[in-house]
């Protein structure tokens, strides 16, 4: 499907442009406001990086989390033919906003509201690779960080990490032109650890209160920045710059762990508190008297909020919601008792001297009067008539008051959720199995099991798992804590009978299959008969034309690095296979994804293949030498490590790991092989509780519980 602007978008907003493209929030023939990225010609214009954005916005179809926007379409814009990212409108202000109006207003960032937003990242890109353990997001970057004006902080465009490694940049390029960060052991391929650079770059930018620029390094923190952080936190900060060869995370699960220790334990009031304080500061909105005269009451405005200049990537609205959260927020907190007032003196029957006038020298005052000690004069008599001008100035005053007391009071009923819309209560959902995708009230959430905080009143929640889809009415009352646990059918993985996945080196090549035109790669043929299928590829660095054997029930992929052989037809392959992996593993070859176990099999040239065999997320790497043999598969077993689960109960239990019983709780350092398990407790009078858990072979997975909270 194609659009075209006049067509099935309106223009809404003024763009945000970057090395990218431009952005713009539009609205569709529906009326719905969606944000789209109208990427740069000289990007959109190279085959391999349609290609793959393309691939990775097919892969992300069911990925779903409340950190990240969804993305709807990639299409060709009418009438110029500008490739687009169509994705759910975010409504909020960029970090990269924020960033550089904190260091225009001289705004400083505290360190509460750093740590909030440091906190939220990484656990959204440790989300993202616990769901998709094989896809690296690669593009991670306050230019594509929304903060919503309550606070939350949502990564936008997760799309581009796989299409911008097709451009084949330098390392320097792709930060001086694209604002991307990449490590010094870049190499073509954007892996792991080029996320958790970009998060400690994230990280980086906010301690220092300003955005990044080209000339900015990362192989160092600022000493004048280093003497003033925490060793704990400098240390983190290093770990994630990859400013060390041994010791640096290799990945954003590997920081996540480490968050707590760096950062110290949550303050979750402090932090949010000191976030929406900044936000406000920076969006240049008056957080003692919010000034809002020129608001109409639809909603709109008459008048430009102050700032509103120079901040075209944040509309009016998303400033007055911000004002709002702000405001409830502050609200919401318990303030001290105010000092009652003195009881006014009653004037005396004589009337007092007249108003001192102003002199030069110190005089001596009556004991009575109250004296202004910059100015050094009297400021009255307690009781004594002031002049006529200061009687004027009173009453003026009191007129303002006046009026900005009610004013003020108008827009606090409106403006504040005084109908208990600010009251908030909690909600946990887990599921059997886990992984179920949640909306609430019809928004994607993220999956079970997820806990957040709703407000009060009634909700609709739907669980998706497959083919099965439940919708369950709960009620959230005020400071409530309430949960649901549901037990539902396990999804059966679909058969990949007729599936072939193609995939070329480079990208970007044209793929028919018994001569019929399918795409071009990576790109997957369904509906393929059972059967030997003739597939060509074609490409300005050679072509290729391979014989593929599809079997009932099994998915085939084939990988065909055009560049470095111009193959002749009927060339010799085989296949090779992973047999029995726990968990799914991705191959490489010379850095090249060649793809995972969960292909039954895959094409590979006649001859002798180093392979390497990883899972990031779990620590695992396992380097193969392979022969493959003319129309052959060959197996590779792997030698699955182990690692360290320590598990605990209060007061006891007894402790099942994957249903198998392991003893009593206290158990230290058992081991068991890395991947997730299911740890069950069990106690005689207290019940059953359950909890998940994904061992590494890099540190001992802990997992407690207390019972008696059940």
């Amino acid at each position: 499907m194609e659009i075209a602007v006049g067509e099935s978008y309106a223009e809404a907003a003024q763009p945000f442009v970057d090395g990218l493209g431009e952005r713009r929030v539009t609205v569709d023939i529906r009326g719905e406001r969606l944000d789209v990225l109208r990427l740069r010609a000289a990007l959109g214009g190279i085959p391999s990086f349609e290609s793959a954005l393309r691939e990775r916005a097919g892969r992300m179809a069911a990925f779903a989390h409340e950190s990240f926007s969804r993305v709807r379409a990639i299409e060709i814009e009418k009438p110029t033919g500008t490739l687009v990212v169509v994705s759910d409108h975010v409504r909020g202000v960029r970090l990269s906003t924020l960033l550089a109006a904190a260091e225009k207003r001289s705004v400083p960032v505290d360190l509460p509201a750093a740590v909030r937003l440091i906190r939220q990242l990484v656990h959204a890109a440790s989300a993202w690779r616990e769901q998709l353990p094989d896809t690296v997001h690669g593009a991670i970057g306050p230019d594509r960080i929304m903060i919503t004006p309550d606070g939350r902080l949502i990564v936008v465009e997760p799309v581009l990490g796989s299409a911008l490694e097709q451009l084949r940049y330098p390392r320097q390029r792709y930060w001086e032109e694209l604002g991307v960060p990449l490590p010094s052991s870049f190499a073509l391929s954007i892996n792991a650890r080029a996320d958790v650079l970009q998060v400690g770059a994230v990280a980086l930018a906010l301690m220092r209160g300003r955005r990044l620029n080209a000339a900015d390094r990362f192989d160092e923190i600022p000493p004048a920045l280093a003497d003033r952080l925490p060793s704990a936190m400098r240390t983190w900060i290093s770990r994630a710059l990859q400013l060390e060869p041994v010791g640096s995370f290799t990945s954003v699960l590997d920081a996540r762990a480490a968050l707590d220790q760096a950062f110290g334990e949550p303050d979750i009031i402090e932090e949010q508190d000191s976030l929406l304080l900044f936000m406000a500061r920076c969006l240049a909105l008056d957080v003692n008297a919010p000034s809002m005269a020129g608001e109409d009451p639809a909603g709109g405005a008459s008048g430009a909020m102050p700032g509103s200049d120079d901040l075209p990537d944040v509309d009016l609205g998303t400033r007055i919601e911000a004002l709002r959260t702000f405001l409830a927020r502050r609200s919401s907190r318990s303030a001290p008792p105010e000092p009652e007032a003195p009881e006014p003196t009653p004037p005396p029957d004589d009337p007092a001297e007249e108003f001192a006038p102003e002199v030069d020298a110190p005089q001596a005052q009556p004991a009575s009067a109250t004296v202004d000690h910059e100015r050094r004069r009297p400021l009255g008599v307690i009781g004594a008539p002031l002049p006529d001008d200061w009687t004027k100035r009173l009453w003026l005053a009191a007129g303002a008051t006046l009026v900005i007391g009610i004013g003020l009071a108008m827009i606090m009923f409106r403006v504040l959720p005084w109908s208990g819309a600010s009251e908030m209560g909690s909600l946990s959902i887990d599921t059997r199995p886990a992984g179920i995708s949640i909306a609430i009230d019809g928004m994607p959430r993220g999956v079970t099991p997820l806990r957040l905080d709703l407000p009060a009143g009634d909700h609709l929640v739907e669980l998706v798992n497959g083919t099965e889809n439940r919708k369950i009415p709960v009620t959230i009352k005020a400071g409530s804590d309430s949960s649901q646990f549901l037990e539902m059918a396990a999804v059966t993985p679909l058969a990949a009978a007729s599936e072939l996945r193609v995939r070329t080196e480079p990208l970007g090549a044209t793929v028919t299959v018994d001569g019929q035109y399918v795409g071009r790669s990576p790109v997957s043929v369904g509906d393929l008969a059972p059967g030997t299928h003739t597939v060509v590829l074609k490409h300005e660095t050679g072509s290729a034309t391979e014989q593929v054997l599809i079997e009932p029930g099994k998915a085939a992929s084939l990988f065909v690095p055009l560049a470095a052989r111009p193959a002749p037809a009927g060339a010799a392959a085989g296949w090779i296979s992973i047999a029995a992996a726990p968990v799914d593993v991705q191959l490489f070859e010379d850095g090249r994804f060649l793809g995972s176990s969960r292909i039954d099999r895959i094409m590979l040239p006649t001859g002798r293949h180093e392979l390497d065999i990883v899972n990031d997320a779990l620590g695992f790497q396992e380097r193969r030498v392979v022969q493959v043999t003319t129309g052959q598969v060959s197996s590779i077993r792997l030698n699955w490590p182990t690692g360290s689960l320590s598990i605990n109960a209060v007061p006891w239990a007894q402790a099942f790991v994957d249903g198998a019983p392991v003893g009593e709780t206290p158990i230290a350092n058992m081991k068991v092989p890395i991947g997730p398990h299911e740890i069950m407790f069990r106690h005689p009078q207290l019940g059953e509780s359950r909890a998940s858990v994904t061992v590494t072979s890099r540190e001992t997975a802990k997992v407690g519980v207390d019972l008696r909270a059940k």
